[in-house]
C-alpha cells in the first residue's frame, strides 16, 4: 500500500481508520506477498516531504515513553490522532488488532496465501468489491463495501464466516455497512 517514499495510506484515505481496515483487507486477501510499511498497522499518518512519512514508530503514550525514538520531530502522529501500540494492543477494535487477525487468517489458510483469484458474480453492486480465492478444494468469498452507503446482498451459497467486520447477516441476506468486510469459506456440499 505504501513505503518510505509514498504518503502513508491513512493520510491518503483522509485519516479514516475504517477505510484503513478496508485497505488492509485488500492487501492481505489479494494474491502476492504483502508488504506492511512500519506503522501502517497503527494507522500512522504522514505526507511528503519524506521526513514526515518516516516519523518514529509510536510505541507508547508520549508522556510514558522515555525511550521514544526522536530522529524526526513528530508532526503527524500525536497522541490526539494516532493511538500508540500499547493502547491498540488492549483495544479489540483497533487497527493493529485487525491487522493481527488478518495476518493470522492468511497464515492459517493457503487459500489466501497461494490461492487463485477470480471475480465473483456479487461484484455487480456499486461500491462492492467481491472476489473468490481458491486453493485445491477450498474457496473463500471476500466481500467489501468500499462506499459510504449501506448495501444489501443475498448470498446463495452455504458458508462459514472467517472474518466479519460490520456485516449484519439475517438468513442469507447480508447488510454491508459502510466500509465493512467479510470473508466467507464457501461450503462445497
Amino acid at each position: 500500500m505504501s513505503n518510505h517514499d509514498q504518503n502513508r495510506i491513512r493520510s491518503v484515505l483522509g485519516g479514516n481508520i475504517e477505510k484503513s481496515k478496508q485497505a488492509a483487507t485488500l492487501l492481505l486477501t489479494l494474491p502476492g506477498s504483502p508488504f506492511i510499511y512500519y506503522g501502517e498497522e497503527l494507522g500512522m499518518l504522514g505526507e511528503k516531504p519524506d521526513e514526515q512519512i518516516r516519523e518514529p514508530f509510536i510505541w507508547n503514550v508520549s508522556t510514558k515513553d522515555s525511550g521514544q525514538t526522536n530522529w524526526e520531530e513528530i508532526i503527524h502522529n500525536t497522541s490526539d490522532n494516532t493511538a500508540a501500540l500499547v493502547l491498540q494492543q488492549k483495544d479489540a477494535n483497533s487497527l493493529w488488532q485487525y491487522y493481527k487477525n488478518l495476518i493470522h487468517l492468511r497464515k492459517a489458510n493457503k487459500v489466501l496465501a497461494e490461492g487463485a483469484l477470480k471475480l465473483s458474480n456479487y461484484n455487480n453492486e456499486n461500491d462492492i468489491i467481491a472476489f473468490i480465492r481458491s486453493y485445491k478444494e477450498k474457496e473463500f468469498l471476500i466481500l467489501l463495501n468500499i462506499g459510504g452507503t449501506i448495501r444489501k446482498i443475498s448470498i446463495k451459497e452455504k458458508f462459514n464466516i472467517l472474518l466479519n467486520k460490520d456485516v449484519v447477516i439475517r438468513d442469507n441476506q447480508f447488510t454491508l455497512q459502510r466500509y465493512s468486510s467479510i470473508i466467507l469459506e464457501l461450503k462445497t456440499n
